[in-house]
């Protein structure tokens, strides 16, 4: 019988799965939000999305596997690290999840497909080319979370008519401070440690590292006030005015419910995910809830 870890490693890991499509399904809603109407789910191209995207981590552990190694909360989650995969194995998931994903996705329309590739390619930049040139490493990350928003914009809309492009790049760049974060945060444990901690310190320690980031750290600067800078003309040109107001309280009530919870220990990196996992998911139910219930509607309407 198969086992869970390898079963996980067949998929790389069901989380990141449920991360990408969160992503997707916020360009959903968005159009959702935009227009008023509820467009026909398009679960062909999530597929085709998820299948597709789900290649780039085999590609980045084969890249970085000498330097992934070092980590020993990596070592245990990777499966290329902790024995669920071999090398072979990981290149043919690789082509697979690459092959199909963009057949599926170009099956979709060409628009949705081109979406896809461009995203791929801006991985493989972010892979192999910008890890070392952190400005510009930086902001092809921040693009990226944009472009995996536009992905699902364009599963359902003919053209990027209408598309809120400063509130995807406002979501892309503070995708990129809580990446900093992470980054910093992990730097303070040594390779080779165990670097697990509970959800709640990690929490406390992490909206307290954010402002330091925010306001300390040169590109954290900057990129926090292009992410204010696109919230606010967001909130003046595309009518998310309600769905903003409850995604700030929603986000602050989600970071003390995150301080208080208390749960078994768990490693920086798995945490990480975990957390931005759920923010997405938020964002996802505000704007389906703030552009379906009447009341909320209205309540914007007078904002």
């Amino acid at each position: 019988m198969m086992s869970y870890k390898r079963f996980a490693a067949l998929l790389y890991g069901p989380q990141y799965m449920v991360r990408n499509a969160s992503y997707f399904l916020l360009g959903y809603v968005i159009l959702f939000a935009v227009t008023g109407s509820m467009p026909q789910f398009p679960l062909i191209p999530l597929i085709g999305f998820v299948l597709a995207y789900n290649s780039v981590y085999y590609l980045n552990d084969l890249k970085d596997y000498e330097e992934d190694r070092k980590d020993a909360a990596k070592s245990r989650m990777k499966p290329l690290l902790n024995g669920s995969l071999t090398r072979k194995e990981a290149v043919c998931l690789y082509l697979v999840y690459l092959i199909s994903g963009l057949a599926i996705s170009f099956s979709a329309s060409a628009m949705f497909g081109a979406a896809v590739l461009l995203l791929l390619a801006m991985n493989l930049l972010h892979t192999f080319v910008l890890k070392n040139i952190r400005p510009l490493f930086l902001l092809n990350f921040a693009l990226m979370y944009a472009v995996k928003i536009l992905a699902g914009w364009l599963a359902v809309a003919p053209s990027l008519d209408g598309f809120p492009t400063a509130f995807a790049l406002a979501v892309g760049f503070s995708g990129v401070l809580c990446f900093m974060v992470y980054k910093k945060e992990s730097a303070l444990v040594p390779y080779g440690s165990d670097a697990s901690i509970n959800i709640r310190d990690r929490t406390r320690r992490g909206i307290s590292m954010l402002a330091r980031t925010m306001m300390g750290d040169p590109a954290g600067s900057i990129f926090t006030a292009v992410t204010l800078l696109c919230l606010m003309i967001s909130y003046a040109l595309y009518g998310f005015r309600i769905h903003i107001v409850l995604l700030a309280i929603s986000l602050a009530s989600l970071s003390v419910l995150l301080r208080s919870f208390k749960s078994r220990k768990l490693n920086a990196y798995l945490i990480y995910h975990i957390n931005g996992t759920l923010a997405v998911l938020l964002m996802v139910i505000i704007f389906f809830l703030a552009s379906y219930i009447p009341a909320l509607v209205a309540i914007n309407g007078l904002l």
